[in-house]
């Protein structure tokens, strides 16, 4: 539906209103949302458009609750009469209720007598002020129908003198490997109109509900569609217990069929043999109890012995703390029969100093005479909590973000709705599974007197570590305690969002391989590179720079995938060369550049110190000891070897193409000329010394 008016508004100040009608014609709940769609005079400046949702609830004219017949399928025979009943919410309507049958109006009043002279399938419904009722649904025929099972030998157009003795008449379920029933005596049809209604073949389950159906308790062969090991044929008695059936005969247990036999009509079960055993239903969360109050929790307790009972079967209720006051008062009977299940009612009273938030309040143990040990269940309590959280806002909104760049900021609106004040109340802020940990972060505490609110607030930074989700779970819990020691508590879970760049390259860790330097003035630059961006990138370069070493080396063309790909990071080795600079600190810039730009940068620190003198001395003997030519080639060597493992090892840490495309490769190059240089020096020297002797 769609209604329009247009209207002017005056300068700053000015008000109008219009006017749009709506017609509504069903009963309910209807939303509409008011469109104002505006311009300017001024041609310059465009218009916009405001929106805002009126909802309007339309009272019902019929009272649904009232129509008669309440079942809206059924089955009945040609010539026999249905009424069906409808009431109005308000008096004077009476006549103007119009009745259909197939779309068609037939009446009007409050009830209708329907005869239908044929077979077929026929809707009935009725109307008030465009209102309806819900549809009947009312099938016709003259012999028996099922929807949810197969009939066998069953002839349409049976008279009744043929319904009221029906041969080899069988159901099997519509449904393939089920079950399936053949009557091996004749039975009576004539009154037996809607089939689904008497019989029911489902899973391991056959029966015939022979009370309201007594002329189909009749001797049958029952075929379920599965094999069993040790099976046991269970009879549903007339208490409704299920027990071993001592009239049924097995046929054949074989090729994936179970047949077996009955003298009349009950439900029948087949189940694999099993020894007795207590089966006890989870215990929901007892919850918004006031404290001091008295309040109570039900569980089953089911027998899943298939032939034998069990029997002295008592409740344990010694795993509860005494100062609940604990008692059963609607115990299990003493003997429970093969599968049958009973209910426990359990009453206790929350003391006034209990603590808040969920936590388990002991355990409940049921027993036997057979079952000694038993089988117990925790029980868990939620008292209500006069400490709510209002509100939460992440970074200034409710739908805020988590940054990945500097802490995030939770501000935790929490109220006092107690009637005592509360003190240290404080709020925890759980991230719960980032990178495998929860990380948790607790605020100040703050008292907060009773009817009174405060705004707590509590950062947790993200920035250091591994964030591999688009949102985390967060676990926001307010706790304080009252004047009686009792703890209020609450915790409220809500989904925050990354606050995720579409592209940002960071710098995980730089480190160097030697940090200090001395007579070997060659070294590595090891780069960790993480793509923490929601884009993959494909032109990354990492640089290496000092300008007192003459340093710039870079890694280009590094391509990583977006965060949540396999290959989101990457290792850069760089060779740096200290060469023959001064003994000092020298800071290296590392650099990441992506398309151009910088996006991150670190320093490290490389130390270089003097080689030292060639000689060494011996204080106690006031001699000098010269370096010999082939002692200092021994050196040389020796360095150049362990350099060439280090490297080796380092470049092994990274396979990304060939190996003379590798940092590696020229590193090595580097090193190799480096070390021939040293040895060239160590040679001369030895010589320049021994012509001074």
């Amino acid at each position: 539906m769609v209604e329009k008016s247009s209207f002017k508004v005056g300068p700053t100040g000015g008000s109008s209103q219009s006017t749009i009608s709506v017609q509504v014609t069903s009963a309910g709940k209807h939303t509409y949302t008011v469109i104002v769609d505006y311009d300017f005079d001024v041609e310059e400046v465009a218009g916009n458009s405001v929106s805002k949702t009126v909802d309007i609830t339309k009272e019902g004219c019929l009272d649904k609750t009232s129509v008669s017949p309440k079942e809206k399928s059924f089955v009945t025979a040609e010539g026999v009469k249905s009424t069906f009943s409808v009431k109005t919410t308000k008096a004077g309507f009476d006549n103007a209720v119009k009745w259909y049958v197939n779309d068609k109006e037939v009446l009007t009043g409050l009830v209708l007598e329907f005869t239908p002279a044929k077979i077929g399938t026929y809707t009935v419904k009725a109307k008030l002020n465009g209102e309806e009722t819900d549809v009947w649904t009312l099938k016709v025929s003259n012999t028996p129908v099922a929807t949810n099972l197969k009939l066998n030998n069953l002839k349409t157009d049976a008279t009744k003198e043929e319904l009221a003795a029906v041969d080899g008449f069988s159901v099997e379920s519509i449904n393939a490997n089920v079950g399936k029933i053949e009557f091996t005596s004749k039975v009576d049809l004539t009154n037996v109109l809607d089939l689904d209604k008497a019989i029911t073949i489902v899973d391991g389950t056959i029966g015939v509900d022979s009370v309201k159906f007594p002329e189909l308790n009749k001797p049958a062969k029952i075929t379920v569609y599965k094999s069993f090991t040790n099976p046991v044929i269970l009879k549903i008695d007339e208490k409704g217990q299920s027990v071993p059936c001592t009239t049924c005969t097995v046929v054949t247990n074989a090729n994936g069929q179970f047949v077996f036999t009955v003298t009349g009509f009950s439900s029948y079960k087949v189940i694999e043999k099993q020894s007795v055993d207590i089966e006890l239903s989870t215990i929901a969360v007892v919850e918004n109890v006031n404290l001091g109050n008295t309040t109570s929790f039900s569980f089953t307790v089911k027998n899943m012995g298939s032939t034998d009972g069990l029997t002295n079967v008592k409740v344990d209720l010694s795993g509860i703390s005494a100062k609940y006051n604990v008692k059963v008062t609607d115990p299990v009977v003493g003997t429970l029969a093969p599968q049958q299940t009973d209910t426990v009612t359990v009453e206790f009273t929350v003391p006034k100093d209990e603590e808040g938030g969920k936590h388990e309040m002991g355990s409940i143990k049921v027993t036997s005479s057979e079952l000694p040990a038993g089988k117990s269940q925790k029980v868990y309590l939620s008292p209500k909590s006069f400490l709510r959280i209002d509100k939460v806002e992440v970074e200034g909104k409710e739908s805020g973000k988590f940054s990945l760049t500097e802490p995030t900021e939770f501000v935790v609106e929490v109220v006092n709705d107690f009637t005592q004040d509360l003190t240290d109340v404080f709020v925890t802020v759980t991230v719960l599974d980032v990178d495998g940990d929860d990380l948790e972060q607790e605020s100040e505490s703050v008292d907060i007197d009773n009817g009174d609110s405060e705004t707590i607030s509590v950062e947790v930074d993200l920035s250091t570590e591994v964030v591999d989700e688009d949102s985390y779970e967060v676990e926001i819990t307010v706790e304080g305690e009252d004047d009686n020691g009792a703890t209020h508590k609450m915790t409220l879970t809500k989904t925050v969002q990354i606050d995720r760049e579409k592209h940002k390259v960071v710098i995980k860790q730089a480190s160097i391989s030697e940090e200090e330097l001395s007579c070997t003035r060659a070294t590595t630059v090891r780069v960790e590179l993480e793509n923490q961006g929601k884009n993959n990138e494909d032109d990354v370069v990492v640089k290496v720079k000092n300008a007192a070493l003459k340093l710039d080396v870079k890694k280009e063309k590094i391509e990583l995938d977006k965060f949540s790909g396999d290959d989101n990071d990457y290792v850069a080795v760089l060779a740096v060369d200290a060469g023959s600079v001064a003994a000092g600190s020298y800071p290296l810039t590392v650099e990441v550049y992506m398309d151009g730009s910088l996006v991150d940068t670190k320093t490290v620190t490389l130390n270089v110190k003097d080689c030292g003198s060639l000689t060494s001395s011996n204080a106690s003997k006031g001699q000098q000891t010269f370096v010999s030519t082939d002692e200092a080639k021994a050196q040389s060597v020796a360095l150049q070897q362990q350099l060439q493992s280090k490297v080796q090892a380092d470049a092994q840490k990274v396979v990304k193409g060939s190996f003379r495309e590798n940092d590696s490769y020229i590193l090595l190059l580097g090193v190799l000329a480096i070390l021939v240089f040293i040895a060239l020096v160590l040679a001369l020297a030895v010589l320049v010394i021994k012509r001074k002797n």
